[in-house]
């Protein structure tokens, strides 16, 4: 893919009021992308206002992790790196959430994910979030 456009992505998410990010940190041993406790301020881009966050989160993604442009690439990543049953010893998880962007430069016909990983999405107990983005070259 030309530089300036970019890497696919795979990323977990998750979500909960009673979420404690460093917890999930801890207990993953991946360092997060993102992590806001409910309730957290932040200040906007532009520095205008505050958000506050309106639930917990706590997010990892291969873009972080993986240096390729094979998609295949940062899923195996996120596979080796989030074990289910480690998520089993978090408290305050409410929803998680996969999302795998894939970016491109030509037409797409058809889209599959291997098997293995939708198994993986699936023993997350986790929403699958495709995304598709389109350059032109």
């Amino acid at each position: 893919m030309p530089d300036g456009h970019p890497k696919p992505d795979c990323a977990v998410c998750l979500y909960g009021d009673d979420l404690l990010p460093a917890q999930v940190t801890e207990v993953l041993g991946i360092p997060e992308t993102l992590a806001r406790l409910k309730g957290q301020r932040k200040a906007s881009k532009i520095g205008k206002y505050e958000r506050v966050q309106k639930t917990g989160v706590w997010m990892a993604s291969s873009r972080d992790h993986v240096d390729s442009e094979d998609l295949g690439d940062h899923l195996k990543w996120l596979m080796a790196s989030v074990e289910p049953s480690r998520l089993e010893l978090l408290h305050g998880i409410e929803r998680v959430s996969i999302v795998v962007a894939i970016c491109t430069t030509e037409e797409v016909s058809g889209l599959s994910l291997p098997k293995r990983f939708v198994e993986f999405v699936a023993a997350l107990h986790a929403q699958l979030d495709v995304c598709v983005d389109f350059w032109s070259s």
